[in-house]
């Protein structure tokens, strides 16, 4: 989650995108929060990947 995060903070669209295929080829219970990236990657939306990511790095942290 820390690679996308980085990924997300450099706005390096194509290096999230091939990080979300290696996520869902490994895990397929992935397939929802990848899905959901890709809407945002699909259509250059930075801000909100970032924003979607930072939750996710939060949560993260906490357990």
């Amino acid at each position: 989650m820390q690679q996308l995060y980085h990924l997300a903070m450099m706005g390096d669209i194509p290096a999230i995108e091939k990080t979300l295929e290696n996520l869902v080829a490994e895990n397929q219970q992935l397939g929802p929060f990848v899905a959901e990236l890709n809407k945002l990657t699909a259509t250059f939306q930075s801000k909100k990947i970032r924003q979607f990511l930072t939750a996710f790095v939060k949560t993260e942290s906490h357990q």
